[in-house]
């Protein structure tokens, strides 16, 4: 199911729930003389109305959770990013940029995802969470670009960016640092053998550094299972890329 498909359903079920509850409020409003039953009847819609546009965003939220990070569909992720983009709504607008940051993350624009990351810098609207998953994809895109000339700079750079999200996520340290190993220091790092996730958004990722570790650690027939495994995937992530240069190259 796209995205397209998922917005117009949330809005048919948005707009029944007001609805239908809404006709016997009606009925009574106008039928009855007492006072006291039309106020009655206002709570209950009212309450009726709260349950179930509860339910309804809780089920848009987690089917668009799936949609986008447990099937990482880039398709889906454009109509998100344009429909949410062009919302009034302060927090569609905000999610709309943050699922640019990691459409452009999914498919190796490193670039683009440190200066959208920068365009957020300082706002207050930002979850802990939200600011965590940013100062991840700024970390790493810039270790990908091989921005960091040492380790001592790649330190200094995690130190900084970390106090300026007020984060300080022994975490994100972790995996940053397992990632500057991996790729720039060209050092096995274990870090990521253990992870696991339910959303493939991450599981990919984890799969792509297990690779990486293991051509380091001369296990070759390990990384080229990985990779052929990712190779599978939609051609235009970048660890997709990455993967299928490795096995065209060895």
């Amino acid at each position: 199911m796209d995205y397209l498909r998922i917005r117009q359903r949330y809005t048919l079920l948005v707009r029944l729930a007001i609805l239908l509850p809404s006709l016997p409020l009606l009925y009574y409003l106008f039928a009855k003389d007492n006072y006291l039953i039309k106020i009655l009847c206002i709570i209950i819609y009212m309450a009726v109305l709260a349950v179930c546009v509860y339910i309804i965003n809780r089920w848009y939220s987690q089917t668009v959770t799936y949609v986008l990070y447990s099937q990482v569909d880039l398709a889906a992720f454009r109509e998100f990013i344009e429909i949410n983009g062009e919302s009034k709504n302060g927090k569609n607008h905000l999610q709309s940029k943050l699922a640019a940051i990691t459409y452009h993350y999914l498919i190796g624009d490193f670039v683009s995802v440190i200066q959208r990351v920068s365009e957020l810098d300082g706002n207050a609207k930002l979850s802990q969470s939200q600011a965590r998953v940013l100062a991840l994809y700024r970390i790493k895109s810039h270790i990908l670009l091989g921005d960091y000339s040492n380790k001592q700079e790649f330190r200094e750079a995690v130190s900084k960016t970390l106090s300026e999200y007020h984060n300080e996520n022994r975490e994100i340290v972790e995996n940053c640092e397992a990632v500057y190993d991996i790729v720039s220091s060209q050092q096995p790092n274990d870090y990521f053998e253990e992870l696991e996730s339910d959303l493939k958004i991450y599981q990919l990722e984890f799969m792509y550094f297990k690779a990486c570790n293991a051509v380091l650690k001369g296990n070759t027939a390990e990384a080229e299972k990985l990779f052929t495994a990712l190779s599978q995937e939609d051609d235009n992530l970048y660890i997709v890329k990455e993967s299928k240069k490795y096995l065209e190259e060895n």
